[in-house]
């Protein structure tokens, strides 16, 4: 695969049952330059089964003793290929605009080193439930941010909220 746009990493811990339709909202989006990095963060439950039931080239999955979700986050992180990245926890949905509404609020505004917005916050038995919304995306110009900052979180949810 060559270098994507978008990764969006995902730690994962015992989210067996919430995984799947996580990753489904990512292979659903409608921009297509991208990879995920699922990383189970010692899960014990069927996390890691699942993640693996998937046939796609662009979902990979590492595995790490339990060390937290910063931990996994991190080493994620280390592995990211793309030019922007996203994180999305194991138990979250995207909308299928989100990467592309990154990608293009991030490529407006050059100064810009983090975008974020909303997400869905799934519960058991994989019913999305709204979480607080955003009804545009922001980018944050490097001014206004630390040094430290992230280069993405999350992205507005339209129609969905």
């Amino acid at each position: 695969m060559s270098n994507p746009e978008i990764t969006v990493i995902v730690p994962a811990y015992n989210v067996a049952g919430l995984v799947l339709p996580c990753l489904a909202s990512i292979m659903a989006q409608s921009f297509g330059t991208w990879q995920a990095i699922v990383v189970d963060d010692g899960s014990t439950d069927a996390t890691a089964a699942e993640v693996r039931t998937l046939d796609d080239p662009r979902i990979s999955l590492v595995q790490q003793s339990n060390a937290g979700v910063s931990a996994a986050r991190n080493h994620g992180l280390a592995l990211a290929q793309g030019r922007f990245v996203m994180f999305l926890d194991g138990d979250d949905v995207l909308n299928p605009t989100a990467f592309a509404r990154l990608a293009a609020s991030l490529d407006a505004r050059d100064s810009a080193v983090a975008a974020f917005g909303t997400f869905l916050k799934i519960l058991p038995g994989g019913a999305p439930i709204p979480t607080r919304s955003r009804s545009r995306s922001t980018a944050i110009p490097m001014a206004t941010c630390s040094s430290r900052c992230c280069v993405a979180i999350f992205l507005p949810m339209a129609g969905m909220c």
